[in-house]
């Protein structure tokens, strides 16, 4: 989980086009880091599990009820320093989608609160590179058609507020 790579006060594409009257969106990989609610005393819960990016050759298969007490704390909680902040009305999507947590976030809270680690044939043939928290059942394979049908969704409400728009004039 990566810390934000953008300054708050930095002007950006969502914030420019707010500025413009538009309704704005980020849908799928935000990949310039939330401010996690995570203390200093609770990152050990989130590191050292392995995996192929950093993380050490062996995986872990089992998280403790420490682990999972602390990932219920921090995922409980709003995350600040995402989309949100930075321009964008709506977000759905993911931090980075081959790493923990394997969850999606909508706006700037996860969908569920991820209590089992991401299990270890997951890692293999790319389509996942750390072991991590994870939601139970959490397919990687469902990414894709998730975001899809968000993008789909929200430019279908835009288009029907356009629809009622230009009925007024």
């Amino acid at each position: 989980m990566q810390q934000p790579r953008t300054e708050q006060d930095r002007l950006t594409i969502g914030k420019l086009a707010q500025q413009s009257g538009y309704k704005t969106a980020c849908v799928g990989k935000w990949h310039l880091g939330h401010d996690w609610p995570i203390t200093q005393q609770q990152k050990k819960y989130f590191q050292g599990f392995g995996g192929k990016a950093g993380g050490g050759g062996q995986v872990e298969s089992e998280c403790t009820d420490d682990h999972v007490r602390v990932w219920k704390q921090v995922f409980d909680q709003a995350i600040p320093g995402g989309p949100m902040e930075h321009g964008f009305d709506e977000y759905f999507g993911r931090d980075v989608p081959n790493w923990p947590p394997y969850c999606f976030i909508d706006g700037n809270r996860t969908v569920g609160i991820p209590t089992e680690l991401l299990p270890s044939a997951k890692l293999v043939k790319n389509q996942a590179s750390l072991q991590g928290p994870a939601l139970a059942g959490w397919q990687l394979e469902e990414v894709l058609p998730a975001l899809v049908k968000r993008s789909v969704d929200f430019i279908q409400r835009q288009a029907a507020d356009c629809r009622v728009i230009l009925q007024i004039w």
